[in-house]
C-alpha cells in the first residue's frame, strides 16, 4: 500500500487493518436486496430534470 504521505487529507492513524475474519464471518441478510435510487438535484439549475 502506497504511503498517505502526499495525502495530507488523510489522518493514517485513524485507518486500521482489516482482517479476513472479519470479511468471511457474516450473517446473510434475510431480507430482499433493497435499493436507494436517489434522483434531482437541489440546484436552482438542475440538468438532469431537462431530460
Amino acid at each position: 500500500m502506497e504511503s498517505f504521505d502526499s495525502l495530507p487529507n488523510i489522518d493514517n492513524t485513524l485507518l486500521s487493518k482489516t482482517h479476513v475474519s472479519a470479511l468471511t464471518n457474516y450473517m446473510p441478510s434475510k431480507h430482499a436486496p433493497r435499493f436507494l435510487l436517489l434522483y434531482g438535484s437541489l440546484r436552482e439549475r438542475s440538468y438532469s430534470k431537462l431530460l
